[in-house]
């Protein structure tokens, strides 16, 4: 999914701000730190993590996780229509549809699920859940993608991950960061 996520970068503003708020997303167990980089002007960073012994080229799942600093005032949901915009230049075929939105710990948040029949690099179908928060320091999308066919287990698997994700900020009291 690097192909259509690197693209989201030219639609952020080129803004820096100091963190003060936290992405709490724990890296499933047995996967591994396979690409990191972080935009220019230090706007943007992006790591991919896949079970071990996998790599960037060659992989059967993929936790995406991305953070847009200082792009505040984007709501998940429109920033998730953008991503389907690039996603259907990228896969004509492909299908969409939102999954929930709402509110956790006073943090907006969409969920939405994609999948690519004929992913470029992928030999085959491409799907993946999307996670996407917006913070008061940045925007945070998180997603689970998997290779192979439609699978509910995996569906249901990402699904229930990212729940697990939320962002936590020590200046808001409904949201404590963990000490």
């Amino acid at each position: 999914m690097r192909f259509l996520l690197c693209g989201l970068f030219a639609l952020m503003p080129s803004l820096a701000t100091a963190q003060t708020e936290q992405l709490l997303a724990p890296i499933p167990p047995g996967y591994t730190l396979v690409f990191s980089t972080q935009s220019e002007d230090g706007s943007a960073t992006m790591q991919e993590w896949v079970p071990d012994g996998e790599s960037t080229g060659n992989w059967s799942q993929m936790l995406t996780v991305q953070i847009f600093h200082g792009l505040t005032d984007v709501p998940p949901g429109v920033f998730h229509g953008r991503l389907r915009t690039l996603f259907q230049e990228q896969c004509a075929s492909g299908e969409h549809l939102p999954i929930t939105d709402g509110v956790e710990l006073g943090t907006p948040f969409d969920l939405m699920l994609a999948t690519c029949p004929d992913a470029p690099n992928a030999n085959g179908r491409e799907t993946f859940v999307s996670k996407a928060m917006a913070g008061q320091d940045a925007l945070y999308l998180v997603q689970g993608a998997w290779r192979g066919e439609l699978s509910e287990a995996l569906m249901t698997e990402w699904t229930q991950y990212l729940a697990t994700v939320t962002v936590c900020d020590s200046r808001r009291v409904e949201a404590p960061c963990p000490q």
